[in-house]
């Protein structure tokens, strides 16, 4: 079997893909313990699934002209806190309103990741099987995100899985950060004076 050895960007951006598909997946087996601790309707909890998607579609046009002018690298890793603060706001939520605006601000964020990220891996100079590459990660996440939560759930209680993702995202974007540190300071190193 041959591996392929992918840049360091691509697995960060790779990294936020999971995270976010797994924030998006961990979602579903949650509903019915939200729906009983925010006393939702189902029309509520409806809108509650909606919200990420909502944010996402807001902000998928913005992320893209926003990536146009500062870099798809930059929006990329800046989407990162976006999804770690997301996440906190899910796991201390007490009210739907609260909970709800996590959601909208997780949107954002995966509106950042799936378009300024995309971008990058779809680069002339990227691994060509990069952008395939998002759709196994994401799927991987989808699989795994909601037995993820929903043992979580059961053993320690809702919070606890948007503080691992939190977490993650965190790390994520630290180590994002430090390899596009590092890969700037080698090219301005390689450049001619």
């Amino acid at each position: 079997m041959r591996f392929i050895r992918l840049p360091l960007p691509v697995l960060a951006v790779f990294g936020l893909v999971f995270l976010a598909a797994l924030g998006q997946a961990m979602l579903y087996p949650l509903v019915p313990a939200l729906a009983r601790e925010f006393e939702l309707s189902p029309a509520q909890a409806g809108v509650l699934l909606s919200a990420a998607t909502f944010g996402t579609l807001v902000a998928a046009v913005p992320a893209g002209l926003l990536a146009e002018r500062i870099g798809a690298l930059r929006v990329s890793i800046g989407a990162g806190p976006l999804l770690a603060v997301a996440a906190v706001v899910q796991a201390l939520a007490t009210s739907f309103p609260v909970f709800l605006g996590g959601q909208l601000l997780f949107g954002l964020a995966c509106a950042a990741i799936w378009t300024a990220g995309v971008t990058l891996l779809a680069n002339p100079t990227a691994t060509r099987s990069a952008v395939g590459g998002t759709v196994t990660v994401g799927g991987i996440a989808h699989l795994v995100g909601p037995p993820f939560s929903g043992v979580l759930t059961d053993a320690v209680g809702r919070a606890l899985p948007f503080w691992l993702l939190a977490g993650a995202a965190a790390t994520v974007t630290l180590a994002a950060t430090a390899t596009a540190t590092a890969t700037a300071t080698a090219t301005a190193a390689r450049a001619p004076d």
